[in-house]
């Protein structure tokens, strides 16, 4: 899980300082050139680029996705919510175990009530306090 960045940063800083974008920039994302199948022809592997505007709706995607989760998140945690008077480092460690734990209660809760009730009530689902966390 790759935590960390401040929500004011742009996604171009984000990605740069990303694992996936260090290996963009080094060159170790993608595997080395091959053989086509059936041919003695060797090329690389590249990205295809359809177009620009595809690429800003999936990014713009990925960002309100990865924004609805933190809100959903934050509901349940309300610890989140708040100024966290810790380290960077230590508040990163707080949003992984949050997101860990969210996982841990909404697995149980999904084994004993089923996926349907479950959606239907997430927002009664852990009620946690902030000074419980």
């Amino acid at each position: 899980m790759d935590v960390g960045s401040y929500g004011k940063e742009d996604d171009a800083g984000i990605f740069q300082r990303s694992t996936l974008g260090k290996m963009f920039n080094n060159g170790t994302l993608l595997p080395p050139p091959r053989k086509l199948p059936n041919s003695d022809c060797v090329l690389p592997h590249v990205f295809v680029d359809n177009s620009n505007a595809i690429f800003n709706y999936r990014l713009c995607r990925a960002r309100r996705t990865s924004e609805n989760t933190f809100d959903l998140l934050a509901q349940v945690f309300r610890i989140i919510y708040t100024p966290i008077n810790l380290l960077p480092e230590t508040v990163d460690d707080v949003i992984i175990v949050s997101c860990c734990f969210h996982n841990l209660l909404r697995d149980a809760y999904i084994s004993k009530a089923g996926p349907s009730y479950y959606h239907e009530h997430y927002q009664t689902l852990c009620k946690i306090h902030p000074q419980t966390i």
